[in-house]
């Protein structure tokens, strides 16, 4: 479901404006990399050329993986610790950036993918990305913050209450039923 914020915003014209020179962005990346493609196809042949592309882009992959999934342990810990973690949040976004320009097909597009996804150059292009998006940054903080300290549906259960971690020596108390002769 579309959100009303995202309807308002696509009226905005400031909003507008940056969406289609991202899209033009994005369509001289698409026009660079067939450009590159067809030069190196008919150096190397296309064959070769595709298995190279395809299995960097395999190999990239498994990298941001593996480079969002500590990003996303280390906000996590940080929204435990009651932190705001501006920077971290900008430095996924980056990261994310560079990953999917790794994943997308052609050489272009996988070199800026590795600039984006040098560590200084990840926050810078978060930062780029997220703008002056902080009220969107503290939704997303509010509602890790809740997924964080969420329990196990029960009756007043807390994060330490004995019934609902499995503790072998807990005994649910005797509650008396009630006489309704």
């Amino acid at each position: 479901m579309v959100g009303m914020g995202l309807l308002v915003r696509v009226f905005e014209r400031d909003s507008v404006v940056k969406l289609l020179f991202i899209l033009l962005l994005c369509s001289l990346l698409v026009l660079a990399d067939a450009f590159v493609l067809y030069l190196a196809a008919r150096l190397f042949g296309i064959f070769l050329v595709l298995a190279v592309e395809a299995g960097f882009s395999l190999i990239a992959s498994f990298v941001v993986i593996d480079a969002m999934r500590h990003l996303i342990g280390r906000i996590r810990a940080s929204v435990r610790e009651g932190s705001y973690p501006l920077r971290l949040f900008r430095t996924a976004v980056g990261c994310l950036v560079g990953g999917i320009l790794l994943v997308l097909p052609g050489f272009a597009s996988s070199a800026l993918g590795i600039v984006v996804s040098l560590p200084g150059i990840r926050y810078l292009a978060g930062r780029l990305m997220t703008g002056r998006s902080g009220v969107e940054l503290s939704k997303v903080y509010e509602v890790l913050k809740l997924r964080e300290f969420e329990t196990v549906p029960g009756p007043c259960a807390g994060p330490g209450d004995p019934a609902q971690t499995g503790d072998p020596t807990y005994n649910e108390p005797d509650i008396p039923e009630a006489d309704h002769g």
